[in-house]
Formats: structure tokens, sequence, C-alpha cells
């Protein structure tokens, strides 16, 4: 049977597990935990600051009966079909106080979606909750967002991190040989605990030892190569760009292109690079391959 994953392994599965931002946030979801209540909810923040699974103990912390809670995925169900068969389900009794909808990816919805969306959380405030994730609160229409109540992940407690990560490694034995080999995978990913987690994994040997990380071991695997060779001096080296667009996929594109967008500066031409950018954007959303995309829009930016 193999090992189960670290990060599986010590996923929280209740508040007093996991590791909050800070104390506001700690105490905002506390009174709602103890109330049993509420209200509509969106979650923000880059991927593994713990937005999904905080909603999923909250959820569990209003003792609902698992069919009054649904789960839309906005990266896939993004459409105003998406949003009718919503309708449906939230018409339906419900065997609980109210139901709740997870929505996931929640700047994905089309406008005409999101506009649905709008009309109905006003339609069923009384009986249903809204919670959203997303990694882009600005792609969100602001009659929608008004509707939320927001708490943004930003930067996680550092010696919380440090703790939740030192309980992990004498849980699992894992010795080091200096604590700067711990520390190099939380300084390399910051707020990220997931990669965190992880790169622990990844770097722990057949003896249980485990041994730093360095900056050069993640190149190629998201997007940090990526955001380096933007904020580098001179002209774009496109033949690097081509090279790192090979790691691009379904989960982060948003951050590739982001990143384009806000080093403007380097396209060409920068008023229709910004177009074909906010083009290929919108197109990433239904694309079949990613990095075969985003290499049609950087050529079509910079040598088309």
């Amino acid at each position: 049977m193999p090992r189960q994953l670290l990060n599986e392994k010590y996923r929280p599965t209740s508040f007093d597990e996991y590791v909050f931002q800070n104390e506001e946030t700690k105490r905002k979801i506390m009174k709602w935990v103890n109330e049993k209540e509420i209200p509509n909810i969106l979650l923000s923040g880059k991927q593994g600051c713990g937005k999904s699974t905080c909603w999923k103990i909250l959820v569990n912390e209003m003792d609902l009966d698992p069919n009054d809670v649904k789960i839309v995925n906005a990266s896939i169900q993004n459409k105003i079909d998406d949003i009718r068969e919503l309708y449906d389900w939230v018409k339906r009794s419900s065997f609980s106080s109210f139901k709740v909808v997870i929505l996931e990816e929640m700047n994905r919805f089309r406008d005409d979606a999101a506009k649905a969306l709008l009309d109905l959380t006003e339609t069923y405030s009384d009986t249903v909750r809204f919670i959203g994730t997303t990694n882009y609160t600005e792609s969100i229409i602001p009659p929608l967002l008004s509707r939320f109540q927001h708490i943004h992940f930003d930067e996680m407690n550092e010696d919380a991190i440090v703790e939740h990560i030192a309980d992990i490694l004498d849980a699992e034995n894992i010795t080091f040989n200096d604590e700067n080999d711990v520390l190099s995978h939380i300084d390399l990913y910051g707020s990220d605990l997931r990669k965190i987690i992880n790169s622990i994994d990844e770097h722990t040997d057949e003896n249980n030892v485990l041994w730093p990380v360095s900056s050069s071991s993640t190149m190629g695997v998201d997007a940090e190569e990526w955001l380096a060779l933007w904020k580098s001096k001179g002209d774009l080296d496109i033949d690097a760009a081509l090279r790192i667009s090979k790691s691009v996929d379904q989960s982060n594109f948003e951050h590739f292109y982001q990143i384009m967008y806000e080093n403007h500066h380097k396209f060409p031409d920068a008023a229709s690079g910004i177009v074909l950018v906010s083009k290929y954007l919108d197109r990433a959303y239904r694309c079949a391959s990613h990095p075969l995309h985003l290499d049609a829009c950087l050529y079509e930016v910079f040598v088309l």
C-alpha cells in the first residue's frame, strides 16, 4: 500500500489544527462557528493559503446535512445554464436550517452567469449561504462582490507555520542536520503551506532525513521562474519565455497572464499587447492545452 502524502495526512480537519493567518481572522471565523451561522463569505488569496481547507472545516462545523451542501467549480461550471441548475437545487426543501453553496474559483463565472448568481444570492438570502473562493477578486463583478464578507489570505503567521511544520516533523520522526534546512522550505514558499509540506515530503530521504531546498529546484514547476524572467532588466528573452511556458497548467495559468499584464512595459507595443493578453486569457478558460495557448500568445505579442 503506497505511503500517504504528508500534505493529505496532515490536512487540518478542525480549527484546532488549522493555521490561521492572524488573530482577527480567527476571531471572525470562530464567532461564526460558535453561533452556528455564517454570512455569504468570499475567501481570497493565492494557491495553498488554506482557502478550501477553511471552508471545508467551516461547513462541517455548521452541522449541516450533506444533502444541503452543493459545490460548484466555476472552472468548468461557469455558464448561465449552470446557474439555472443551481436555481433548481436551492428551491428544494432543506434538511438543515440553511443550505450552503460553495463557489470554487468564483472569478471564472462568465458575465451573464455572474449576474444571474447575483440575483440568486438576493432572492434566497434567507435560506441559502454562499462561500466563494478566488485568487483574483478583481475579476468578480462589483455588485456580486458586495454581497460577500471578504476574508483575504495574505501573509500567514510565520510562527504558526513554523510550529505546524515542527509538529509534522516530530510526528513523522523526520530529522535534519540544521534548522536552516527546514527554514529553506518555508522561506522558498512563504505562506503556501501546501507547497511547504510537499517540498518537505519530496526532500526527505530514505533514512528519514530532511535536506534543504534551493530556488533552482523549483524552476519549471510553476510560476516563480516566469516571474523572475518578467522582472529582469532589459527586453524579454522570448526563447526563455517559451521554455518556461511549458510549466503552465490549469492550476496556474491565470498567474502567468497576470504577470504578463503587470509587466506590459516589456511588450513591443504595450497597447496592442494588453489587448492580446486579455483575449488569450479569456480563451484560456476554455482551451485544451495551456502551454500551446500561451505559446501562441507569446508569438503573437512578440514575434508575428
